[in-house]
């Protein structure tokens, strides 16, 4: 059965890690408004992507929609709003890094929502410290074309240079001695050398249907 036919899939998303790599504001800025505007590129009818706070839900009127943001407003949005170690600005952020909410107002077609989240800046010494989690809707229609959701998957890889990325979905457990969601795969992606991403229980893996050898890494793809 297809990945998008399967009927116990309980959700959906795209995302990558790599291990400790502190940036500034405005370094994360450049990366995450490069991410914006190559996904609107080749998916120009899914919803924009919009800062999110806790204070209060984001409005049109807000100048917070990243692709439209100056990287200077961007990054002074970063360092003033996600960060969350004392001391405030102007002090040079710790080594928690930041952490930036993501949200998609909605689009003319509900489908073509998505929201995330992105931790990036985290100098601590561990593996996947820092990640990108991009969450498009559960009837997206990229959902039913391995090829956009490839294209997605490079615009993340591209704009994060992680160690490893991918397109999942998570699956119900009966196992009381599993305490995580089991995952099915999608797609994955892999730099040439990066340690292997076990902080997943991957589930029913064979032999993926698709492998191309791109950006100094693997994509495997199952259908």
């Amino acid at each position: 059965m297809p990945f998008c036919d399967e009927t116990d899939q309980r959700s959906r998303w795209f995302n990558c890690g790599w291990g400790a790599r502190g940036e500034t504001a405005e370094e994360i800025a450049r990366r995450l408004q490069a991410m914006a505007r190559e996904l609107l590129e080749f998916e120009p009818d899914m919803s924009p992507l919009w800062l999110q706070f806790n204070d209060r839900p984001t409005r049109r009127t807000d100048p917070l929609r990243v692709d439209m943001m100056s990287i200077d407003d961007l990054a002074r949005t970063i360092d003033r709003r996600c960060r969350f170690d004392p001391p405030p600005l102007p002090a040079p952020v710790g080594p928690a890094g930041y952490v930036v909410r993501l949200g998609g107002l909605s689009a003319p077609d509900p489908s073509r929502g998505v929201y995330g989240s992105i931790s990036a800046g985290r100098s601590d010494d561990a593996w996947q410290t820092n990640g990108c989690v991009l969450r498009p809707e559960l009837d997206d229609p990229i959902w039913r074309s391995p090829e956009r959701g490839l294209a997605i998957l490079r615009a993340v890889v591209r704009a994060w240079e992680p160690d490893a990325a991918g397109g999942y979905a998570s699956l119900p457990s009966d196992d009381p001695v599993v305490s995580r969601t089991p995952i099915r795969p999608w797609m994955s992606w892999t730099r040439s050398g990066a340690p292997d991403d076990s902080h997943y229980v991957i589930t029913r893996v064979g032999e993926p249907d698709l492998i191309r050898r791109e950006m100094d890494g693997e994509f495997k793809v199952w259908l």
